[in-house]
């Protein structure tokens, strides 16, 4: 199959999964669900293995992750030769997933890849992970500060930066170090700033950053985005990429869903 028929193939498979994945409002039925028995009957074929809740809760992370890697391995694979910045960013999640290396190099192995596409494809791909990467800054160094009570020199040397010169105008790391020294019951101060929308509101006189609403904002209007993206360019290796991080929001659910039940607290008490 040429790598035009290729590219309409797979927006057409990629759509299908992403139909019957726990994505957008569908995500409403894993927040519903009351067992790791009923959640592992919701998302694999076989029976439930006879395990302690903790061994259920990792068997379900475990395989959900797998999965995620294997049907992205087989979109790819419909490519004769498929999109470098494809490979690298599976090779990124299998490296931090199952191996726990540090996110850091297989990123910078993402981005570089992405030179070898063409104009606004080169464009749009960096775009996305650009806005990935720099929310997930911000939301780290917000749990650094409220969490850990990290200085901002100390929070420096915790976050992904794209170059090894680790310029404060880093595009991974500009916003994050801009509030690195933010005081965390300023609230004028949050409020008047760029990414507002993930500050917690309040109705009271006093004010308390909340990394959890952050990161739950932050998840919300990514999937949003990146929604977006798969469906403008449907047949460019923005597709594929777009796809990943639609299913990674999944992944992230069925894992804080997984721990929640594992602890048996509230779904937002997970932090």
């Amino acid at each position: 199959m040429d790598r035009s028929g290729a590219s309409c193939y797979i927006y057409s498979k990629a759509s299908g999964m992403l139909a019957s994945s726990y994505t957008g409002e569908r995500s409403l039925l894993l927040k519903a669900v009351k067992s790791l028995e009923e959640l592992w009957s919701m998302l694999f074929k076989e029976s439930v293995p006879s395990a302690s809740d903790t061994e259920l809760a990792e068997l379900i992370e475990k395989k959900s992750a797998e999965k995620l890697a294997k049907e992205y391995r087989t979109l790819l694979n419909t490519y004769s030769k498929p999109y470098e910045v494809c490979t690298e960013l599976l090779n990124a999640f299998e490296q931090v997933t199952f191996k726990n290396n540090f996110e850091s190099e297989p990123v910078k192995k993402i981005f570089k890849a992405c030179d070898k596409l063409s104009g606004s494809d080169r464009e749009n791909v960096k775009k996305i992970l650009t806005e990935r990467y720099s929310i997930k800054n911000i939301i780290w160094v917000m749990r650094l500060k409220v969490y850990y009570k990290m200085s901002a020199e100390e929070i420096k040397d915790q976050i992904l930066y794209l170059d090894d010169a680790k310029s404060s105008n880093d595009p991974f790391v500009k916003e994050a170090l801009k509030i690195a020294d933010w005081k965390i019951d300023d609230y004028p101060r949050w409020s008047k700033w760029k990414y507002s929308y993930l500050v917690n509101k309040h109705d009271s006189k006093i004010f308390r950053l909340d990394p959890k609403f952050a990161e739950e904002k932050a998840s919300e209007e990514f999937y949003k985005s990146v929604k977006r993206a798969f469906h403008r360019e449907p047949f460019t290796p923005l597709v594929l990429v777009s796809w990943f991080f639609i299913k990674q929001n999944e992944l992230d659910l069925i894992r804080s869903v997984t721990e929640a039940l594992r602890l048996n607290v509230q779904l937002d008490q997970v932090v």
